[in-house]
């Protein structure tokens, strides 16, 4: 039963199902804890009221985005590990495939918390305003095909399909699943291309809007 109802789409089978899902759901999980960091963090901080420490320190944004970085990078290494582990019991990959997709969680990990600080930015804005970046992250989880297969949006709806094509998350998690299984294509390099786009554009607004927001204070950073 499950395996006619899941073999129907994107060539998911019950040999490849387990990793399938893994794979989608290590994407979606280190993209939403990147995206979530900060936000959580500034409203530690203004609990304990030490956020202005934090938004009056002289240091560079971009130090502050990639410490971050690592931090997430070092407390995620277990969870990353495990879900690889079971994934290559259950569909051995070769070990540059792994190694690919390690290069592509991290640069899942860097597009998330760059999202996170412009969420967490704005969250010090004006907390009313996360609502909209809330239904943003939801829009993207919706339609990134973490779970479900992307023939099933495209039985739905042309728009369901475009939205899912506009989705960067989409292409993070299907380049993901491509380097697992080996079944590379021409049409990944525009995937790889739409994501460092995306993560480079997030890096930039979300330190530009972290930096103004700062100087508010008299803070200018290097």
């Amino acid at each position: 039963m499950l395996s006619v109802a899941v073999g129907s789409f994107e060539e998911v089978t019950l040999e490849n199902f387990l990793p399938w899902i893994f794979l989608g759901s290590l994407g979606y999980s280190v993209f939403f804890v990147g995206s979530s960091f900060f936000r959580v963090r500034f409203l530690e901080e203004k609990y304990w009221m030490t956020i202005y420490g934090t938004l009056m320190a002289p240091i560079s944004k971009y130090y502050l985005l990639f410490g971050v970085i690592i931090q997430l990078g070092i407390e995620g290494i277990v969870t990353t590990t495990i879900l690889m582990i079971i994934s290559y019991i259950v569909f051995p990959t070769a070990i540059f495939n792994i190694f690919l997709l390690i290069l592509v969680v991290l640069l899942t990990l860097i597009a998330g918390a760059a999202l996170g600080l412009i969420n967490g930015t704005v969250f010090l804005i004006n907390e009313n305003y996360v609502v909209f970046l809330d239904y943003f992250a939801y829009f993207l989880a919706l339609f990134s095909t973490y779970s479900i297969p992307y023939e099933f949006f495209s039985k739905i709806h042309p728009i369901a399909q475009w939205l899912v094509q506009s989705n960067p998350l989409y292409h993070v998690i299907k380049l993901m699943r491509a380097i697992w299984f080996g079944t590379y294509s021409p049409e990944l390099i525009s995937s790889v291309i739409y994501i460092v786009i995306f993560t480079i554009c997030l890096m930039i607004f979300g330190v530009y809007l972290f930096q103004k927001f700062t100087r508010r204070f008299g803070v200018r950073g290097y």
